[in-house]
């Protein structure tokens, strides 16, 4: 369990009435929960979360080093399509073992942890 809180005593009592009821331990300050660095800056009272390193994981798995980078949001007049008879039986072949929708759903995790501006992207759909 992550307890954050800008009152430290909050975050005591709270800590007490917890370890009344269950058993518990203290693993001290976060760095990282479920994908997601945390930094702080406690002099300028910055806190910061990033998924970089989940990312470069989920880029490793599906192999997209080598993917166009970008750094504007997608403009809305953009449309997915599915591209037939342009592509050679190989690339169909490949086509056919790239799991898009784990894809998508990693994407979504980052989405909805820390990359808001992806969501337009993320969320279209392929137009038949």
């Amino acid at each position: 369990m992550l307890i954050a809180c800008k009152d430290k005593k909050e975050i005591s009592k709270l800590i007490q009435a917890l370890r009344s009821e269950f058993e518990m331990k203290s693993l001290g300050v976060a760095k990282r929960i479920l994908g997601i660095d945390i930094k702080r800056d406690r002099k300028k009272g910055i806190l910061t979360l990033n998924q970089s390193g989940y990312l470069k994981k989920v880029i490793d798995l599906f192999k997209m080093q080598e993917c166009k980078l970008v750094s504007i949001p997608m403009s809305p007049q953009f449309k997915l399509s599915v591209v037939k008879g342009n592509l050679s039986k190989g690339e169909e072949e490949y086509m056919k073992n790239v799991p898009y929708s784990n894809v998508v759903g990693s994407l979504v995790y980052v989405m909805i942890g820390t990359r808001l501006d992806i969501t337009y992207g993320v969320s279209l759909e392929v137009h038949l």
